[in-house]
C-alpha cells in the first residue's frame, strides 16, 4: 500500500489508500462548524431576549469576586432597589464558554475582562432617583444600565463583597435522564444521537400543552464538481453532550460533533455552547469550508434544516420573512440568488425569521447574518415543502410516509475558505411582542458618592 492520502479533520487522522481517502477529502469540503460567537448583533425577532455585556465594556472595571456582582431594579413607588437575576459566564480567549468540574469554586474566582454579564431586561424598573433612592449594598462602582427596546426601563449593577448573594429559582430546567429542558412556556426534547437536533418541541398554550414541531432533520448537500454528488444527513452526523451548567438566567450546554464516514466514527473540531433562556434559545453557529467553495462546489450545495410542524402550529399562519426556495434560481449560481437575500439587510447585517402564532404563543427562528455572507449568496431560504424538491435537488432524503416537512436551506457554493460565522435565535412561547436579540444596553456610571 503505496502513498496513504491523509484527511485530518479536527485531531483525528483518517488514513487509507486511493478511492476512500479521495471520497473522505471530498465530503469534507462541506461541513456545518458551530462555535461561540457570544451574544451578536441585535435582530428584530418576536421574543423576549436577554441582554448582555462584558466585564471589559465597564470603565472602571467593577472588582470583585465573580459571587459578588449585583443588579438591582426600582419598582414604582419604593425608594429600595430590589435584586433581580443575573448570570455570570466566564469565557477564554479563543471566545468559548469555560465550563469547570462541579467542585471548583468559579463563582469565587475574580471577574475577569471577557466574563459575559447576562441579564433579562424584562426584570428592569423605574430609573432612579439619585437624592432618594438607595441600594440593598453597593460596590466602589455603580453603572446603570438602559434597555435601548423598552422606553424607560433601568437597572443597576455593581459589587457587593459583604452581602449573600440573592437566590433565584430556575428558568430553565434539564432533566438529563429524557434529555429535555422544561421552563413555564416550553418543553424542548433533544434528539439524543444529535443534541442539534429535537425529537420535539412542545408550547404551554392556553388550551393546554401541545406538540408544535418534532423530528428535525440536518443535511449537508456537496455537488462537488468533476466527482459526484454527496450528502451527509442526521444519520452521519453524531453529537454529544459534553458539559451543562444551570444558572438563573439560563441554562448552557457544550455539544462536540462526529462524524461518520464508513466505518469511522471522526470526532470532528465541530463543537458549540449554546445557552437556553426562559422562553428562548441560542445557537451561535459557523459554517467552516477548508476549501474554496467557489473551486470546488457547483450551484445547488447547501445545508439544509428541517421539521415537522404539529398542531395549531400546522394550521395556524405562518409570517415567513426571508426568500422562499427556487430551485431553479439556486441551480443559476450566487449572482442570480443574492439580491434576493439582500433585500432584508440593513446596514451591515441582515436579519430573516420564520414566525407562527398560536394563541399569543409563538414559535420563531430568527438568524442574523452578515452581509458579506448574503453577497455571496449564504442566506436562509424557506423551503414550504422539502418532498417537492428531494428528488431533483438531489437530496436523497429517506422521507418514507412523513407528513409535510418544511425547512430553512442555505446555499454555499458562493464561500471562500474559512469559517463564516453567523447567529440563530429561538422563541419558544413568548407572546406577541417584537424585542431585539439580544436587547442592546446602554451603559452609565452612576456619579460617585451619591448613593447611600
Amino acid at each position: 500500500m503505496k502513498n496513504p492520502l491523509v484527511l485530518t479533520i479536527g485531531d483525528a487522522i483518517l488514513s487509507s489508500p486511493g478511492f476512500i481517502a479521495n471520497a473522505a477529502k471530498n465530503l469534507a469540503l462541506i461541513g456545518s462548524v458551530l462555535v461561540l460567537s457570544s451574544l451578536l448583533q441585535p435582530q428584530e425577532q418576536a421574543l423576549a431576549c436577554p441582554a448582555s455585556l462584558f466585564a471589559m465594556e465597564l470603565n472602571p472595571r467593577l472588582v470583585g469576586k465573580r459571587s459578588e456582582i449585583r443588579l438591582f431594579a426600582f419598582a414604582e413607588n419604593k425608594t429600595l432597589a430590589d435584586p433581580i437575576r443575573v448570570q455570570v459566564d466566564p469565557i477564554n480567549q479563543k471566545g468559548r464558554l469555560v465550563f469547570y468540574d462541579n467542585k471548583e469554586p468559579w463563582q469565587n474566582y475574580r471577574l475577569e475582562d471577557l466574563d459575559r454579564i447576562v441579564l433579562r431586561p424584562e426584570f428592569f424598573g423605574r430609573k432612579i432617583n439619585i437624592k432618594k433612592d438607595r441600594l440593598p449594598c453597593k460596590g466602589p462602582v455603580v453603572y446603570e444600565l438602559e434597555s435601548k427596546v423598552e422606553t424607560g426601563q433601568f437597572a443597576y449593577i455593581t459589587t457587593c463583597p459583604s452581602q449573600a448573594a440573592f437566590e433565584f429559582n430556575q428558568l430553565v430546567e434539564f432533566n438529563t435522564k429524557q434529555s429535555y429542558l422544561e421552563s413555564d412556556v416550553y418543553k424542548y426534547f433533544f434528539n439524543r444521537e444529535n443534541f442539534m437536533l429535537f425529537d420535539r418541541i412542545e408550547l404551554k398554550l392556553p388550551s393546554g400543552t401541545q406538540t408544535v414541531a418534532e423530528k428535525s432533520e440536518l443535511l449537508i448537500h456537496s455537488d462537488v464538481k468533476n466527482f459526484f454528488t454527496m450528502s451527509f444527513d442526521s444519520s452521519d452526523i453524531e453529537s454529544d453532550l459534553e458539559k451543562t451548567r444551570l444558572g438563573p438566567v439560563s441554562d448552557l450546554a457544550q455539544l462536540s460533533f462526529y462524524l461518520r464516514i464508513l466505518f469511522f466514527r471522526i470526532k470532528m473540531a465541530l463543537t458549540t455552547d449554546v445557552a437556553f433562556y426562559g422562553d428562548a434559545g441560542h445557537i451561535p453557529m459557523m459554517v467552516q469550508l477548508p476549501v474554496d467553495a467557489t473551486k470546488y462546489l457547483n450551484p445547488g450545495s447547501g445545508i439544509l434544516y428541517s421539521w415537522l410542524l404539529r398542531g395549531k402550529a400546522s394550521t395556524s399562519n405562518i409570517q415567513i420573512k426571508m426568500p422562499m426556495f427556487d430551485q431553479k434560481l439556486v441551480k443559476k449560481g450566487v449572482k442570480t440568488i443574492k439580491e434576493r437575500g439582500l433585500t432584508s439587510c440593513q446596514g451591515q447585517f441582515c436579519n430573516y425569521s420564520f414566525d407562527v402564532d398560536m394563541e399569543g404563543k409563538r414559535l420563531a427562528m430568527g438568524f442574523s447574518i452578515n452581509r458579506d455572507l448574503v453577497e455571496k449568496g449564504f442566506y436562509p431560504m424557506y423551503v414550504d415543502d422539502v418532498r417537492r424538491y428531494n428528488d431533483s435537488m438531489d437530496w436523497d432524503m429517506d422521507l418514507g410516509k412523513k407528513e409535510k416537512l418544511v425547512g430553512i436551506y442555505f446555499e454555499v457554493s458562493g464561500l471562500k475558505e474559512g469559517g463564516h460565522p453567523w447567529d440563530f435565535w429561538l422563541s419558544l412561547g413568548s407572546g406577541t411582542k417584537t424585542a431585539q436579540c439580544p436587547v442592546p444596553l446602554i451603559i452609565r456610571k452612576v456619579p460617585g458618592g451619591v448613593l447611600k
